[in-house]
């Protein structure tokens, strides 16, 4: 599993990273780009350049590369996932403790261009959880995106990209609350990137607009009217990259945002702020790839009964492939977060995510993950931390894999309205991420 889909889980209880990463407010997109397709457990060709390679077993630390499907000048991946899992605490509550069954089923298709200049991709997927006892908990997201890459000429490219989703609040987390299910709304996003790329100097810039539309829900019967956490998310972000050498390189960036709540309350919410990082990037071989940046972050709350934030920024993110069996990564960053409640005016989020893998024989993956998160509010006294493990086993085969999984969760609570709770998941499924190949015997 990557340690990026790990780092951007929005649940506790291992939603897939499609369903939890809506928005990045201060990874730089080209920092973003990087991460998901880098600081990884599973590296593409890493361990292939040491001299000292074992042979086979390293490649299983590269992500199964599904062969496609040819339509036209388009190739489509199609995948799917199914998995059981038992949970001894769904709701993750303390005084609502229950365990129950559910099975997850996360079908995507994801069709590419293969044009020799220009490129184009959609993505559609979904994730499907029904639970044996608890059927209140039952929840389909859907999401799609539509992205693409305009060649201008002289190492110039436009990247429009738009997308829409339909996601939920993950139990336990800063945007969950106590309603007969799972918190549910619609999220559109449209982004543009203009960069120059290819020389000693890159240069990226990035607009984005977001719209979150939450969906009223009921509690005990009762309806619930969540328009109060509707809201327009907008950020535009600038990153310099001066390479020294094909190793070694490095970079500022600089981001603006502003949260517009549509429902003006007696508490205004809306605030804007920026965020400075300066960082280095380097890469030996296969080894070691490594961003890491620090800098200054600040948010101007319009409610004057929270103070605004000013602090320590950081982003990281990097993996190390001390031996062809074995990567480890680590990634890490701060956000600023939409308010989940009227009293609050906003949520200062960090997460901090390790893991690593070994390749036992050739076609077993064992893995380790551990993340911390900590949501500090802003405007009420809450402030909740949370760490979460597992462990992991995978079989690789030609079309799909088999897993198992045991994991751990544990989140501590000081102040109002705290969610302090403690839980256990166990899993096996399988994914199928080469379909067409099991009809050709």
């Amino acid at each position: 599993m990557a340690l990026a889909a790990y780092l951007h889980r929005c649940s506790p209880d291992w939603n897939p990273p499609a369903v939890c990463n809506d928005k990045a407010v201060r990874v730089p997109r080209r920092a973003s780009a990087w991460i998901t397709a880098t600081a990884i457990l599973f590296i593409p060709g890493t361990s292939n350049a040491q001299p000292w390679q074992l042979g086979p077993p390293e490649s299983l630390l590269a992500p199964a590369t599904p062969t496609g499907i040819r339509v036209g000048t388009l190739i489509a991946l199609p995948q799917i996932g199914v998995d059981g899992r038992y949970d001894t605490n769904i709701f993750n509550s303390t005084e609502d403790k229950a365990d129950d069954l559910v099975v997850v089923v996360d079908p995507s298709l994801t069709l590419n261009s293969d044009w020799a200049r220009h490129a184009a991709s959609l993505w559609l997927a979904a994730e499907i959880r029904s639970y044996a006892d608890n059927t209140g908990e039952n929840s389909t997201q859907l999401f799609g995106a539509l992205s693409g890459r305009i060649d201008l000429g002289d190492r110039l490219t436009a990247a429009p990209a738009v997308s829409i989703a339909r996601r939920i609040e993950g139990r336990g987390t800063f945007g969950d609350e106590l309603t007969d299910e799972p918190i549910s709304y619609v999220h559109k996003q449209a982004q543009f990137r203009l960069a120059r790329t290819g020389g000693r100097l890159e240069v990226a810039l990035t607009a984005q607009a977001a719209d979150y539309d939450y969906e009223d829900s009921s509690l005990n019967g009762v309806p619930i009217d969540l328009s109060y956490r509707d809201l327009g998310y907008y950020a535009g972000s600038a990153r310099a990259d001066f390479r020294v050498s094909s190793r070694v390189g490095f970079f500022v960036s600089g981001t603006v945002d502003k949260f517009d709540y549509r429902l003006q309350t007696a508490q205004p919410r809306d605030s804007k702020g920026y965020s400075l990082l300066g960082g280095a990037t380097m890469r030996v071989s296969g080894l070691l790839e490594l961003e890491a940046a620090v800098g200054f972050v600040h948010q101007n709350f319009d409610d004057p009964l929270a103070k605004d934030f000013s602090g320590f920024d950081f982003h990281v993110a990097g993996k190390w492939t001390p031996y062809p069996r074995i990567a480890v990564a680590v990634e890490g960053r701060r956000s600023v977060e939409r308010s989940p409640t009227i009293e609050a005016a906003g949520v200062i989020e960090t997460r901090v995510a390790v893991g690593g893998q070994y390749a036992l024989g050739n076609r077993i993956l064992l893995g380790l993950q551990a993340g911390y998160v900590s949501d500090d509010f802003r405007g009420v006294d809450r402030h909740d931390r949370r760490l979460t493990g597992e462990a992991t086993v995978e079989y690789r085969m030609s079309a799909a894999s088999a897993f198992a999984g045991v994991g751990y969760r544990k989140q501590w609570s000081s102040g109002v309205d705290g969610i302090p709770y403690s839980g256990a998941s166990f899993r096996l499924g399988v994914k199928l991420h080469s379909p067409s190949r099991l009809f050709r015997g």
